[in-house]
């Protein structure tokens, strides 16, 4: 029985061993020192560097081999994409993660950085320009929202209302029917239920109303409790700062219903002082990755002129 239990507890030793990943798609994951603990990012391509806020295990799916073959894209897990954070969750401010952007920026030894986020992040991404001008070369946003709030909500059900076809609407109704019942299942976990949140409302997210995403998600560790946090604490009430002067590119989705382009209204883009808008009329809310071609153009030109 003793010799069972020691094979048993080697075994086990050895598997949680094996399951440890230091590599993703044959790239070396890193982590930088910040507070509470490590965050994880890797680096793809070589060029101007970029640091796209996000989750590396979907973002790195969603650029294409040419802004890689351009830029020397870095790919930082957030906050709320780490379970292994050991802050309390209420000692997270918005600080905190543009503190986190900047003790990448200061390992990796860059003293200007592009930032790019995207839907949410790109919030980050705008504070962490107002905070840090002189460590910011380019700001990029991609189908992110120029406020946050509760109003936010009503002006995106309007929009849903007044401009997706019944096609995408009937759509989007069977989807989210099909995941009713695991949605609301209290002994999923909060991290499954939010990626299939996520799947069900695709035909919001997403221009072709069959694409399936599910495989963007795969792998993807969600802190439920971050991120909750993050949505209704850290960026609820969002409003823009009164000026931005860092260069910036933002690229937005006609048939974005999750964050309508009609949200950024002329004053809204007027607090950009150098101000780059492009409105892709065949995507959602992602156009880098449904019009990679038009998109990669338009930002390599814009960069590099």
């Amino acid at each position: 029985m003793l010799l069972f239990i020691m094979i048993l507890f080697l075994t086990c030793g050895s598997e949680q061993k094996s399951n440890i990943k230091d590599t993703i798609d044959g790239i070396q994951i890193q982590y930088v020192d910040v507070e509470g603990g490590k965050l994880s990012y890797i680096i793809k391509g070589n060029g101007k560097p970029i640091i796209v806020l996000g989750t590396f295990i979907m973002d790195s799916k969603t650029y294409s081999e040419e802004l890689k073959d351009k830029f020397e894209l870095i790919f930082l897990n957030m906050r709320h994409f780490d379970k292994d954070n050991n802050l309390k969750t209420n000692e997270i401010t918005l600080q905190t993660y543009l503190n986190d952007i900047e003790y990448l920026r200061k390992k990796l030894g860059y003293d200007k950085v592009a930032i790019l986020g995207h839907s949410a992040h790109g919030l980050l991404a705008i504070e962490y320009a107002k905070s840090y001008p002189y460590n910011t070369s380019h700001l990029i946003l991609i189908g992110t929202p120029p406020y946050f709030s509760q109003s936010f909500n009503l002006e995106k059900e309007k929009f849903w209302n007044a401009n997706a076809s019944n096609e995408r609407k009937e759509k989007y109704q069977q989807k989210w029917n099909r995941e009713k019942r695991r949605i609301t299942n209290w002994f999923l976990p909060d991290d499954k239920k939010f990626k299939i949140k996520m799947v069900a409302r695709s035909p919001q997210r997403w221009y072709d109303l069959d694409f399936d995403p599910t495989y963007l998600w795969k792998g993807v560790e969600i802190n439920s409790e971050v991120m909750n946090h993050f949505i209704g604490n850290v960026t609820m009430d969002y409003l823009l700062p009164d000026s931005i002067k860092t260069p910036t590119f933002i690229a937005h989705g006609k048939y974005d219903f999750a964050i309508p382009y009609t949200t950024w209204t002329e004053q809204r883009k007027s607090k950009f002082i150098n101000l780059s808008f492009n409105l892709f009329d065949m995507s959602s809310h992602f156009p880098h990755m449904e019009q990679q071609e038009l998109f990669d153009k338009k930002l390599i030109e814009w960069i590099e002129n």
